[in-house]
């Protein structure tokens, strides 16, 4: 009887190793699996990530340009490939970084002003990546993944951080004296559209020279700017004086907490500003003294700068309204657009300033309730 207990006792340690034996395979298995599923889920951000990069510089380079599709079509792919992701070494054994690179059939259009972009690793595109456990189980989709994105540009009416002037939109001067002076009998053919006569993207890269005016006076000319008060009157109390004026140009934008939109109102202020209008516009140049503008590429060349700080944003008032009084001795000037400039030189001891038209990225800006009519200004953002 004590031998067949002992033989029992025996059998019983005989089970528990072979129990323990199949959990350690179970669980060696879990593992092999969970880093399988870990380098599926570091994949696939990866190439989300370079995805969305694609879909975001393309976007960029088609609300830059107004879009043109080659263009972006170019910048998403360069986009792409400064990205990388896990990639067969080519033994099909072991994984390496690799940049994940796609070309123009990746890269489409679906409707104007968006640009869908697929990222890949795949036996098709013959970049896959290589999984050690799952294949086992589904060999037809291991080592292979897709990721998509799509942005989209939108053209933008209002921006934040204007610079403190504001000079008149286009009008057609018919009669040539440089005011806004129609008349149905004297002078019927001068008229002012925003559109059909204002400044567009039909500018773009076309100098412009502006002077500074007096905010005294009545009348304005076709190419004087005068010098304003933020916020706009209809959205707080405007802040007046001459150091604020001067500052604002220094730093840039003393305020951001609001933005300047078409029909908003800014105030004008009294006499020319000379002196802190001079010293606003040194520290502007002076910022970024080694940029210029480049003819042939339509673009600023040799910044300190990724944008440079002499690209510059102001709004245009309607002539149609021109000086108004607020009832209280102040005038104000009502905004139709907003343009940007690169400011290319001064002169006239920086009463005037001749600049190039451009466009430029205005990510917390107003999007146009119209988007049929390109402005100055864009934003772009991911919508897939």
């Amino acid at each position: 009887m004590r031998r067949m207990l002992e033989t029992f006792h025996q059998d019983e340690r005989g089970a528990v190793v072979v129990l323990v034996g199949a959990l350690m395979g179970l669980l060696l298995v879990f593992c092999v699996y969970a880093i399988d599923i870990g380098q599926l889920v570091l994949v696939r951000t990866q190439l989300q990530n370079a995805a969305d990069a694609a879909a975001l510089a393309g976007a960029r380079v088609g609300g830059l340009t107004g879009g043109d599709t080659a263009a972006a079509q170019l910048e998403a792919m360069m986009a792409s490939g400064t990205n990388r992701a896990l990639v067969d070494v080519g033994d099909g054994r072991s994984n390496v970084m690799g940049n994940v690179v796609i070309n123009d059939g990746d890269v489409t259009f679906p409707q104007a002003r968006r640009i869908h972009v697929v990222t890949h690793r795949t036996e098709e595109t013959d970049d896959s990546f290589v999984s050690y456990f799952i294949r086992i189980f589904d060999k037809d989709r291991a080592g292979e993944m897709t990721a998509r994105a799509a942005a989209e540009f939108f053209w933008v009416c209002g921006g934040k951080c204007l610079e403190p002037w504001a000079p008149p939109d286009r009008w057609f001067d018919a009669d040539g004296n440089g005011e806004y002076n129609p008349d149905s009998i004297r002078n019927p053919n001068e008229y002012y559209d925003p559109i059909a006569t204002g400044y567009t993207d039909a500018d773009l890269g076309q100098p412009i020279t502006i002077i500074l005016g007096n905010g005294n006076q009545d009348g304005f000319g076709q190419f004087w700017y005068y010098s304003v008060d933020f916020p706009p009157r209809n959205d707080g109390d405007p802040v007046s004086g001459a150091d604020r004026y001067r500052d604002w140009m220094c730093q840039g934008c003393l305020d951001s907490s609001f933005t300047v939109d078409p029909g908003d109102e800014l105030v004008v202020e009294p006499g020319k500003q000379v002196g802190p209008n001079s010293a606003g516009l040194n520290c502007i140049v002076g910022s970024d003294p080694t940029a210029e503008w480049d003819e042939a590429t339509g673009t600023v060349v040799n910044s300190a700068f990724s944008v440079s700080p002499r690209i510059v944003k102001c709004a245009l008032f309607d002539p149609h309204i021109g000086l108004a009084d607020d009832g209280s001795g102040r005038k104000y000037v009502r905004v139709v657009k907003i343009m940007v400039l690169f400011v290319e030189s001064t002169s006239n001891n920086n009463q005037q300033i001749t600049g190039r038209f451009m466009r430029l990225s205005e990510p917390g800006g107003t999007v146009c309730a119209n988007q049929n009519d390109p402005t100055f200004l864009y934003k772009t953002t991911l919508v897939e």
